[in-house]
């Protein structure tokens, strides 16, 4: 079986009409919606598994670019998956497993499960788009959801935050859509009249790319991928949604660093000029973002608010990679975007378990829980320790890549990202501390540590998964590695782009 248009569309369609299925009916028979949610996202991960192998061969993965089919009007349903996208998808359909499975029941009542698999759908969507419009309307719809619960169930803060991602990441791609479907049919680009949004095409026309439209259409692009990110300033959603969402949706939403998959897949390729102009300045602030989140979390109490400033920091980490343009660092980058979401989906999930046991996730308020819940503990240890690169890990892979892009030509930028790995263990181990280790916290009932409830079969085996995740994948980095050289190759020999040799 060779793969074909059709698998390849189903990786989004499956959880859409899964979505579907379990909104209708949810509210009268939740136990059979549950079982339709994670049964649709199994089937899109044995989707996104065949996608991977059917492409893979030997430690190589060759790209698959199928025809456009055109829709009339110059629209067209362009797909294809290659080196960058060849792993995420089956990374983003293993995490919508996971949270399905995994997330306590009552934190997934039928309408969030429904709304969490129609966000890793609209995730994939973006990954498989080699079409502005279509990876555009799929980047719009996987925050639709998060919109829609923000307004629907948080606070004035919330509701702030949810507006501000949701808004400021997407109407900057839809007005450069926009400039590029009146852009195609003038005498600017008439070549493009009849496919304006096809991005191996944009990649081929240098009328669009360079010089001041280049420079509007990609700075537009760069927004939108800076503010999904999480870049400092621009930062500040990310905390208080962490600590107000639902944590099923909350991982759904960001199940795959979508704003460093934007720069890697539509800026550095298509705008060279707006690239070598902003690279200086995007790297060094992807070091001040991961300061900044590292700092950040080591004044939390709150184990969800934490985690939010450990996902900044990693945001970090990913910008700073990617922008030295070196074979390590983007190497680095791009293995990075698939650790640090593994690794902070288990300990969200072990956050949403604390949740749901105890009714919160202040950290102050908990304690000495090692004895009723050993696995719960072991679980949480093992992921934080992945999380911050121990030797052996899938993390530890790839911040020493980046580390290594860095020293080439920013030793004080390299040395600075090592500074915050070392805060984030700091704070990390601090959390395990307080919340299984020593005495209970002040004003916590023994009845509290008493009848706590260790991880559940379904939580482990889960925890298991992601660990083992993150322990092959620092192992066996090399056919990892070998799948993106491509995307790698490509990037770092672009002629138009500062690389650091």
């Amino acid at each position: 079986m060779k793969l074909d248009l059709y698998t390849l569309t189903a990786v989004w369609v499956v959880p859409f009409v899964g979505a579907l299925i379990v909104a209708a009916v949810g509210p009268s028979r939740p136990q059979l919606a549950h079982r339709v949610a994670i049964l649709s996202a199994l089937l899109t991960t044995l989707v996104g598994l065949w996608l991977l192998l059917a492409g893979s061969t030997g430690d190589a993965f060759a790209k698959t670019d199928f025809p456009a089919v055109a829709l009339g009007a110059g629209f067209h349903y362009h797909v294809g998956v290659d080196g960058l996208s060849a792993l995420l998808v089956p990374l983003t359909a293993i995490i919508g497993l996971s949270v399905l499975v995994a997330a306590p029941r009552q934190l997934l009542p039928p309408r969030l499960a429904a709304e969490a698999l129609f966000s890793v759908g609209a995730i994939l969507g973006v990954l498989i788009s080699l079409d502005a419009f279509w990876l555009t309307l799929f980047w719009t719809l996987s925050l639709w959801p998060l919109w829609r619960f923000a307004q629907r169930e948080l606070d004035a803060i919330g509701r702030t935050a949810a507006s501000l991602v949701f808004f400021a990441s997407s109407l900057p791609l839809w007005v450069a859509l926009v400039v590029l479907y009146f852009s195609a049919h003038t005498a600017i680009a008439p070549e493009r009249a009849a496919a304006p949004f096809d991005l191996i095409t944009l990649s081929q026309t240098a009328v669009l790319t360079q010089g001041r439209p280049g420079l509007l259409l990609g700075g537009l692009l760069l927004l939108a991928a800076l503010v999904r990110m999480g870049c400092f300033p621009l930062h500040l959603w990310i905390p208080a949604l962490g600590q107000r969402t639902r944590g099923p949706l909350s991982i759904a939403a960001f199940a795959t660093p979508l704003g460093v998959f934007l720069v890697a897949r539509v800026v550095l390729p298509i705008f060279p000029s707006l690239a070598a102009r902003c690279l200086p300045s995007l790297l060094w602030l992807g070091v001040l973002t991961a300061l900044v989140g590292s700092v950040g979390a080591l004044g939390q109490h709150d184990l969800r608010r934490l985690l939010s400033s450990f996902w900044i920091c990693q945001q970090g980490f990913l910008l700073a990679g990617l922008a030295t343009l070196t074979q390590e660092g983007v190497s680095g980058a791009l293995l990075h975007a698939a650790g640090t979401v593994i690794a902070r989906t288990g300990l969200l999930l072990i956050s949403m378990s604390l949740l749901a046991r105890v009714g919160h996730t202040d950290m102050r308020k908990l304690g000495a829980l090692v004895t009723k819940a050993p696995v719960m503990a072991t679980a949480f240890l093992l992921l934080a320790a992945a999380a911050i690169g121990l030797p052996g890990s899938l993390c530890f892979v790839s911040e020493d890549l980046i580390a290594q892009g860095l020293l080439r030509t920013h030793g004080i930028a390299a040395a600075l990202l090592l500074l915050t790995s070392a805060l984030n263990g700091i704070t990390l181990f601090r959390a395990y501390q307080q919340i299984f280790l020593g005495d209970r916290g002040p004003g916590v009932p023994r009845a509290q540590v008493d009848s706590f409830l260790d991880s559940l079969p379904k939580e482990r085996w889960i925890s298991l998964l992601l660990v083992l995740l993150l322990v092959a994948g620092g192992l066996f980095a090399k056919p990892l590695l070998a799948i993106r050289q491509s995307v790698v190759d490509a990037l770092h020999d672009q002629p138009s782009l500062p690389t650091g040799h």
